[in-house]
Protein backbone atom coordinates (compact mmCIF):
# COMPACT_ATOMS: atom_id res chain seq x y z
CA UNK A 1 0.00 0.00 0.00
CA UNK A 2 1.18 3.83 -0.72
CA UNK A 3 1.38 5.87 2.07
CA UNK A 4 -1.74 7.82 0.73
CA UNK A 5 -3.73 4.12 0.59
CA UNK A 6 -2.75 3.59 4.08
CA UNK A 7 -3.41 7.21 5.38
CA UNK A 8 -7.21 6.62 4.07
CA UNK A 9 -7.32 3.42 5.55
CA UNK A 10 -6.70 4.49 8.80
CA UNK A 11 -9.09 7.80 8.46
CA UNK A 12 -11.70 5.36 7.58
CA UNK A 13 -11.77 2.90 10.25
CA UNK A 14 -10.62 5.30 13.41
CA UNK A 15 -11.82 2.60 15.64
CA UNK A 16 -10.13 -0.68 14.68
CA UNK A 17 -7.11 1.54 14.02
CA UNK A 18 -6.91 2.79 18.20
CA UNK A 19 -8.06 -0.43 19.23
CA UNK A 20 -5.32 -2.10 17.43
CA UNK A 21 -2.52 0.74 18.58
CA UNK A 22 -3.62 0.58 22.33
CA UNK A 23 -3.21 -3.32 21.85
CA UNK A 24 0.31 -2.65 20.30
CA UNK A 25 1.21 -0.82 23.19
CA UNK A 26 -0.21 -3.22 25.97
CA UNK A 27 1.52 -5.90 24.35
CA UNK A 28 5.12 -4.49 23.94
CA UNK A 29 5.48 -3.00 27.28
CA UNK A 30 3.90 -6.48 28.75
CA UNK A 31 5.58 -8.78 26.67
CA UNK A 32 8.91 -7.31 25.96
CA UNK A 33 9.77 -3.98 28.18
CA UNK A 34 8.79 -4.97 31.34
CA UNK A 35 9.56 -8.75 30.76
CA UNK A 36 12.19 -10.97 31.89
CA UNK A 37 14.33 -10.21 28.82
CA UNK A 38 14.76 -6.54 30.07
CA UNK A 39 15.71 -4.74 26.76
CA UNK A 40 16.56 -1.76 28.81
CA UNK A 41 17.36 -3.16 32.24
CA UNK A 42 14.76 -3.96 34.71
CA UNK A 43 12.00 -1.56 34.90
CA UNK A 44 11.06 -0.67 38.57
CA UNK A 45 7.89 1.52 37.41
CA UNK A 46 6.52 3.16 34.25
CA UNK A 47 3.93 5.65 32.66
CA UNK A 48 2.88 5.81 29.38
CA UNK A 49 0.77 8.85 28.27
CA UNK A 50 -0.84 8.68 24.74
CA UNK A 51 -1.11 11.39 22.28
CA UNK A 52 -2.21 12.50 19.30
CA UNK A 53 -1.19 14.29 16.14
CA UNK A 54 -2.02 17.25 14.43
CA UNK A 55 -3.61 14.52 11.64
CA UNK A 56 -4.86 12.69 14.24
CA UNK A 57 -2.77 9.69 15.01
CA UNK A 58 -1.72 8.36 18.20
CA UNK A 59 1.41 8.14 19.70
CA UNK A 60 3.05 7.23 23.03
CA UNK A 61 5.04 9.43 25.70
CA UNK A 62 6.90 6.98 28.05
CA UNK A 63 8.86 7.25 31.01
CA UNK A 64 11.10 3.98 32.35
CA UNK A 65 12.02 3.90 35.88
CA UNK A 66 15.31 1.98 35.52
CA UNK A 67 16.71 -0.05 38.78
CA UNK A 68 20.16 0.28 39.68
CA UNK A 69 20.70 3.30 36.92
CA UNK A 70 23.88 5.70 37.33
CA UNK A 71 22.50 8.95 38.84
CA UNK A 72 24.55 11.94 37.20
CA UNK A 73 26.64 13.95 39.82
CA UNK A 74 26.69 10.88 42.36
CA UNK A 75 28.30 8.54 39.54
CA UNK A 76 30.98 9.40 37.81
CA UNK A 77 30.63 10.45 34.02
CA UNK A 78 32.12 7.57 32.42
CA UNK A 79 29.87 5.26 34.65
CA UNK A 80 26.58 7.19 33.43
CA UNK A 81 27.93 7.27 29.68
CA UNK A 82 28.67 3.48 29.49
CA UNK A 83 24.80 2.80 30.46
CA UNK A 84 23.58 5.39 27.92
CA UNK A 85 25.65 4.01 25.25
CA UNK A 86 24.49 -0.15 26.62
CA UNK A 87 21.00 1.52 25.66
CA UNK A 88 21.19 5.08 23.23
CA UNK A 89 22.56 4.49 20.14
CA UNK A 90 22.48 8.14 17.92
CA UNK A 91 24.44 6.47 15.03
CA UNK A 92 23.66 4.40 11.87
CA UNK A 93 24.80 0.77 12.74
CA UNK A 94 27.73 -0.61 10.24
CA UNK A 95 26.78 -2.35 7.10
CA UNK A 96 27.16 -6.34 8.30
CA UNK A 97 24.49 -9.30 7.78
CA UNK A 98 22.89 -8.98 11.25
CA UNK A 99 22.24 -5.16 11.43
CA UNK A 100 21.47 -4.24 7.60
CA UNK A 101 17.96 -4.49 8.10
CA UNK A 102 18.52 -2.16 11.30
CA UNK A 103 20.52 0.31 9.15
CA UNK A 104 17.36 1.08 7.36
CA UNK A 105 15.16 1.60 9.69
CA UNK A 106 17.28 3.80 11.77
CA UNK A 107 17.79 6.00 8.33
CA UNK A 108 14.00 5.41 7.39
CA UNK A 109 12.99 6.54 11.04
CA UNK A 110 15.00 8.38 12.88
CA UNK A 111 16.64 10.70 10.70
CA UNK A 112 15.37 13.73 11.59
CA UNK A 113 14.25 16.22 8.72
CA UNK A 114 13.54 20.19 9.43
CA UNK A 115 10.16 21.90 9.29
CA UNK A 116 7.57 24.97 10.51
CA UNK A 117 7.22 22.84 13.59
CA UNK A 118 10.60 22.25 14.45
CA UNK A 119 11.98 26.10 13.41
CA UNK A 120 12.73 28.44 15.75
CA UNK A 121 14.13 31.21 13.97
CA UNK A 122 17.00 30.13 11.92
CA UNK A 123 17.82 27.36 14.13
CA UNK A 124 15.82 23.51 14.95
CA UNK A 125 14.36 23.23 18.75
CA UNK A 126 15.40 19.90 18.86
CA UNK A 127 18.95 20.88 18.23
CA UNK A 128 20.09 19.20 14.54
CA UNK A 129 22.02 18.74 13.15
CA UNK A 130 23.65 17.20 16.40
CA UNK A 131 27.30 17.83 16.94
CA UNK A 132 29.89 14.99 16.20
CA UNK A 133 31.37 13.23 18.86
CA UNK A 134 34.20 10.76 19.46
CA UNK A 135 32.36 9.60 22.64
CA UNK A 136 29.34 10.30 24.59
CA UNK A 137 29.96 13.39 26.84
CA UNK A 138 27.58 14.65 29.76
CA UNK A 139 27.90 18.67 29.37
CA UNK A 140 27.57 21.09 32.00
CA UNK A 141 27.91 24.83 32.64
CA UNK A 142 31.10 26.52 33.24
CA UNK A 143 31.86 26.47 37.18
CA UNK A 144 33.99 29.77 36.71
CA UNK A 145 31.87 32.91 37.03
CA UNK A 146 34.57 35.46 36.16
CA UNK A 147 35.16 34.07 33.03
CA UNK A 148 31.78 32.67 31.78
CA UNK A 149 31.21 34.76 28.60
CA UNK A 150 35.11 33.54 27.59
CA UNK A 151 34.75 29.95 28.73
CA UNK A 152 31.13 29.97 26.11
CA UNK A 153 32.49 31.59 23.45
CA UNK A 154 35.36 29.91 23.41
CA UNK A 155 33.65 26.90 23.02
CA UNK A 156 30.83 28.45 20.52
CA UNK A 157 33.66 29.45 18.28
CA UNK A 158 35.12 25.72 18.28
CA UNK A 159 31.92 24.11 17.77
CA UNK A 160 30.64 26.95 14.66
CA UNK A 161 33.95 26.28 12.81
CA UNK A 162 33.43 22.74 13.21
CA UNK A 163 30.19 22.32 12.19
CA UNK A 164 30.96 24.85 8.91
CA UNK A 165 33.18 21.83 7.77
CA UNK A 166 30.44 19.00 8.34
CA UNK A 167 28.90 16.97 5.31
CA UNK A 168 26.07 14.61 6.51
CA UNK A 169 25.55 13.68 2.97
CA UNK A 170 28.72 12.31 2.67
CA UNK A 171 29.38 9.28 4.66
CA UNK A 172 33.37 8.98 4.17
CA UNK A 173 33.99 12.10 6.26
CA UNK A 174 35.59 11.61 9.63
CA UNK A 175 35.77 13.57 12.38
CA UNK A 176 39.56 13.77 12.45
CA UNK A 177 40.06 14.89 8.93
CA UNK A 178 37.45 17.61 9.88
CA UNK A 179 38.86 18.33 13.01
CA UNK A 180 42.49 18.67 10.98
CA UNK A 181 41.02 21.15 8.38
CA UNK A 182 39.62 23.33 11.04
CA UNK A 183 43.39 22.99 13.25
CA UNK A 184 41.78 21.93 15.95
CA UNK A 185 42.74 19.30 18.48
CA UNK A 186 40.87 16.49 19.87
CA UNK A 187 41.45 17.78 23.23
CA UNK A 188 40.52 20.98 22.34
CA UNK A 189 36.87 19.70 20.72
CA UNK A 190 36.33 17.54 23.34
CA UNK A 191 36.25 20.40 25.81
CA UNK A 192 34.52 22.37 24.00
CA UNK A 193 31.47 19.86 23.39
CA UNK A 194 31.20 19.80 27.43
CA UNK A 195 30.41 23.18 27.55
CA UNK A 196 26.83 24.09 28.29
CA UNK A 197 25.06 27.12 27.89
CA UNK A 198 22.11 26.05 30.20
CA UNK A 199 21.89 22.86 32.68
CA UNK A 200 23.21 19.85 31.91
CA UNK A 201 22.61 17.68 28.62
CA UNK A 202 24.14 14.42 27.11
CA UNK A 203 25.99 14.55 24.03
CA UNK A 204 25.50 11.13 21.96
CA UNK A 205 28.52 9.12 20.43
CA UNK A 206 28.05 10.62 16.56
CA UNK A 207 29.96 10.44 13.32
CA UNK A 208 29.60 13.34 11.04
CA UNK A 209 27.45 11.21 8.51
CA UNK A 210 24.94 10.80 11.66
CA UNK A 211 24.19 14.31 12.91
CA UNK A 212 20.53 14.11 11.99
CA UNK A 213 20.17 10.30 13.69
CA UNK A 214 17.79 10.67 16.37
CA UNK A 215 19.13 8.97 19.66
CA UNK A 216 17.17 5.36 19.43
CA UNK A 217 17.29 1.70 21.01
CA UNK A 218 18.09 -0.35 18.02
CA UNK A 219 16.20 -3.42 19.99
CA UNK A 220 12.99 -1.10 20.27
CA UNK A 221 13.24 -0.08 16.75
CA UNK A 222 13.55 -3.54 15.70
CA UNK A 223 10.73 -4.82 17.36
CA UNK A 224 8.01 -1.67 17.10
CA UNK A 225 8.86 -0.75 13.59
CA UNK A 226 8.26 3.23 13.73
CA UNK A 227 10.12 6.86 14.56
CA UNK A 228 11.05 6.04 18.40
CA UNK A 229 12.73 8.91 20.63
CA UNK A 230 14.96 7.49 23.18
CA UNK A 231 16.88 9.65 26.32
CA UNK A 232 18.31 9.19 29.50
CA UNK A 233 16.94 11.67 31.90
CA UNK A 234 19.27 13.80 34.09
CA UNK A 235 18.01 15.17 36.86
CA UNK A 236 14.80 14.88 38.51
CA UNK A 237 13.57 17.96 38.07
CA UNK A 238 13.53 17.53 33.96
CA UNK A 239 10.69 14.48 35.24
CA UNK A 240 8.62 16.55 36.77
CA UNK A 241 8.54 18.95 34.20
CA UNK A 242 8.13 16.23 31.60
CA UNK A 243 5.16 14.88 32.96
CA UNK A 244 3.95 17.88 34.03
CA UNK A 245 4.10 20.21 31.15
CA UNK A 246 4.33 17.98 28.16
CA UNK A 247 2.10 14.88 29.51
CA UNK A 248 -0.02 16.66 30.64
CA UNK A 249 -0.62 19.80 28.28
CA UNK A 250 -4.37 19.17 26.45
CA UNK A 251 -5.31 18.67 30.10
CA UNK A 252 -3.66 22.00 31.41
CA UNK A 253 -5.00 24.28 28.00
CA UNK A 254 -8.36 22.96 28.65
CA UNK A 255 -8.36 23.27 32.63
CA UNK A 256 -7.29 26.54 32.15
CA UNK A 257 -10.08 27.65 29.73
CA UNK A 258 -12.69 25.95 32.33
CA UNK A 259 -11.11 27.95 35.55
CA UNK A 260 -11.28 30.73 33.28
CA UNK A 261 -15.37 30.54 32.88
CA UNK A 262 -15.73 29.04 36.18
CA UNK A 263 -14.21 32.84 37.92
CA UNK A 264 -16.74 34.82 35.41
CA UNK A 265 -19.84 32.64 36.64
CA UNK A 266 -19.33 31.72 40.23
CA UNK A 267 -21.76 34.06 41.70
CA UNK A 268 -24.52 32.75 39.60
CA UNK A 269 -26.70 29.78 40.18
CA UNK A 270 -24.79 26.25 40.57
CA UNK A 271 -27.16 25.25 37.60
CA UNK A 272 -26.22 27.57 35.32
CA UNK A 273 -22.56 27.84 36.17
CA UNK A 274 -22.67 24.10 35.30
CA UNK A 275 -24.59 24.92 32.22
CA UNK A 276 -21.64 27.38 30.87
CA UNK A 277 -18.95 25.10 31.95
CA UNK A 278 -20.19 22.45 29.79
CA UNK A 279 -21.32 24.76 26.96
CA UNK A 280 -17.58 26.20 27.00
CA UNK A 281 -15.81 22.55 27.40
CA UNK A 282 -18.14 21.37 24.15
CA UNK A 283 -17.14 24.26 22.06
CA UNK A 284 -13.32 24.25 23.17
CA UNK A 285 -12.95 20.66 23.04
CA UNK A 286 -11.52 19.71 19.05
CA UNK A 287 -10.47 16.15 18.92
CA UNK A 288 -9.52 13.59 15.86
CA UNK A 289 -11.93 11.13 15.14
CA UNK A 290 -9.39 8.18 16.71
CA UNK A 291 -9.00 10.52 19.85
CA UNK A 292 -12.90 10.61 20.10
CA UNK A 293 -13.07 6.93 19.20
CA UNK A 294 -11.02 6.10 22.24
CA UNK A 295 -12.49 8.20 24.74
CA UNK A 296 -16.25 7.14 23.78
CA UNK A 297 -14.93 3.40 24.04
CA UNK A 298 -13.16 4.08 27.16
CA UNK A 299 -9.63 3.58 26.23
CA UNK A 300 -7.29 4.04 28.51
CA UNK A 301 -5.34 7.85 27.36
CA UNK A 302 -2.68 7.62 30.46
CA UNK A 303 -1.51 4.23 31.74
CA UNK A 304 0.58 4.20 35.18
CA UNK A 305 2.30 1.17 37.31
CA UNK A 306 1.41 3.10 40.39
CA UNK A 307 -2.13 3.35 41.66
CA UNK A 308 -3.22 7.21 42.08
CA UNK A 309 -5.36 9.15 44.72
CA UNK A 310 -7.00 12.63 44.10
CA UNK A 311 -6.63 14.60 47.24
CA UNK A 312 -8.76 17.92 47.08
CA UNK A 313 -6.09 20.71 48.15
CA UNK A 314 -8.67 23.30 48.03
CA UNK A 315 -9.95 25.25 51.38
CA UNK A 316 -12.45 23.84 53.56
CA UNK A 317 -14.90 25.67 51.61
CA UNK A 318 -13.82 25.96 48.23
CA UNK A 319 -14.07 22.03 48.30
CA UNK A 320 -16.97 20.64 46.37
CA UNK A 321 -18.52 17.12 47.98
CA UNK A 322 -20.67 15.12 46.44
CA UNK A 323 -24.49 14.30 48.03
CA UNK A 324 -25.16 10.95 49.27
CA UNK A 325 -27.75 8.94 46.75
CA UNK A 326 -31.30 9.45 46.97
CA UNK A 327 -32.12 6.23 48.90
CA UNK A 328 -29.91 7.25 51.84
CA UNK A 329 -31.25 10.28 51.49
CA UNK A 330 -34.82 9.38 51.61
CA UNK A 331 -34.39 7.13 54.38
CA UNK A 332 -33.00 10.70 56.45
CA UNK A 333 -34.71 12.74 58.83
CA UNK A 334 -35.43 15.97 56.84
CA UNK A 335 -33.19 18.35 59.23
CA UNK A 336 -30.45 16.06 59.40
CA UNK A 337 -27.67 17.99 58.17
CA UNK A 338 -24.94 15.58 57.17
CA UNK A 339 -26.27 14.89 53.65
CA UNK A 340 -22.43 14.43 52.01
CA UNK A 341 -20.24 11.35 51.64
CA UNK A 342 -17.43 10.93 53.87
CA UNK A 343 -14.55 12.15 51.84
CA UNK A 344 -10.85 11.67 52.67
CA UNK A 345 -10.87 15.05 54.35
CA UNK A 346 -13.45 13.71 57.07
CA UNK A 347 -11.15 10.47 57.80
CA UNK A 348 -7.45 12.26 58.04
CA UNK A 349 -9.70 14.49 60.76
CA UNK A 350 -10.73 11.22 62.74
CA UNK A 351 -7.42 9.29 62.43
CA UNK A 352 -6.40 7.81 65.79
CA UNK A 353 -3.98 9.81 67.90
CA UNK A 354 -1.52 7.54 66.88
CA UNK A 355 -1.09 8.83 63.36
CA UNK A 356 -1.50 12.82 64.21
CA UNK A 357 2.17 12.73 62.77
CA UNK A 358 1.15 11.75 59.57
CA UNK A 359 0.57 14.30 56.94
CA UNK A 360 -2.64 14.03 54.35
CA UNK A 361 -0.75 12.88 51.71
CA UNK A 362 0.90 10.39 53.41
CA UNK A 363 -2.24 8.95 54.69
CA UNK A 364 -4.45 9.17 51.64
CA UNK A 365 -1.98 7.13 50.06
CA UNK A 366 -1.27 4.31 52.77
CA UNK A 367 -5.35 3.83 54.07
CA UNK A 368 -7.82 2.67 52.57
CA UNK A 369 -11.70 2.18 54.00
CA UNK A 370 -13.35 -0.97 54.54
CA UNK A 371 -16.83 -0.84 53.58
CA UNK A 372 -19.52 -3.26 54.22
CA UNK A 373 -20.87 -4.41 51.03
CA UNK A 374 -24.07 -2.88 51.52
CA UNK A 375 -22.88 0.53 52.74
CA UNK A 376 -20.18 0.79 49.66
CA UNK A 377 -22.17 3.35 47.12
CA UNK A 378 -23.83 5.06 50.13
CA UNK A 379 -21.58 7.08 52.37
CA UNK A 380 -18.42 7.04 50.69
CA UNK A 381 -16.73 9.43 48.67
CA UNK A 382 -13.53 7.76 47.89
CA UNK A 383 -10.85 9.49 44.70
CA UNK A 384 -8.74 6.90 44.51
CA UNK A 385 -9.18 5.76 41.16
CA UNK A 386 -7.86 1.68 41.67
CA UNK A 387 -11.20 0.89 43.60
CA UNK A 388 -11.27 -2.26 45.65
CA UNK A 389 -14.08 -4.51 44.50
CA UNK A 390 -15.93 -6.21 47.53
CA UNK A 391 -13.64 -9.87 47.48
CA UNK A 392 -10.80 -7.36 48.05
CA UNK A 393 -12.33 -5.65 51.21
CA UNK A 394 -13.26 -8.86 52.93
CA UNK A 395 -9.56 -9.58 52.33
CA UNK A 396 -8.84 -6.48 53.57
CA UNK A 397 -11.07 -7.13 56.68
CA UNK A 398 -8.91 -10.29 57.64
CA UNK A 399 -5.31 -8.20 57.82
CA UNK A 400 -2.88 -7.99 60.76
CA UNK A 401 -5.04 -5.78 63.43
CA UNK A 402 -1.39 -3.74 63.34
CA UNK A 403 -2.59 -2.66 59.71
CA UNK A 404 -5.80 -1.68 60.98
CA UNK A 405 -7.48 1.67 62.16
CA UNK A 406 -10.46 2.60 64.00
CA UNK A 407 -11.36 6.11 63.06
CA UNK A 408 -12.62 8.78 66.01
CA UNK A 409 -16.47 9.71 65.13
CA UNK A 410 -17.76 6.16 64.18
CA UNK A 411 -16.01 6.96 60.26
CA UNK A 412 -15.82 3.20 60.61
CA UNK A 413 -12.05 1.50 59.67
CA UNK A 414 -8.90 1.81 57.34
CA UNK A 415 -6.21 -0.41 56.20
CA UNK A 416 -2.89 -0.40 54.40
Amino acid sequence: MTIKECSDTLKANPVTSVTMFQYRVESFFTHYIVDETDPVGKVKEYAIKIEFQECGSPHAHCLLWVDGAPHIDVDDDEQVCLFIDKYVSGRIPEDSHDTKHIGKMVKQYETHSHSAYCRWGHSCQFGFPKAPSPKTIICREPNDDENWDTILKSACDVLTKVHELIDATTESQTLDSILDKAHISTDTYINALKVSHRGRSVILKHDPSDVNINGCNHEILRLWGANIDFQFVLDEYSTVMYICSYMMKSEKAMGEVLKSVARECQSEPIDQQLKKIGKTFVGHCVVSAPEAAMHILSMWLMKKSRKVTFVNSNMHDDRISLPKNNKTLGDMDEDEENVYMTSIHDRYASRPDLLNDMCLAKFAVNYKPVFEKSNTSNTDDSNDINNDSDEENDVLQNRESTNVIHLKNNLGVMCK
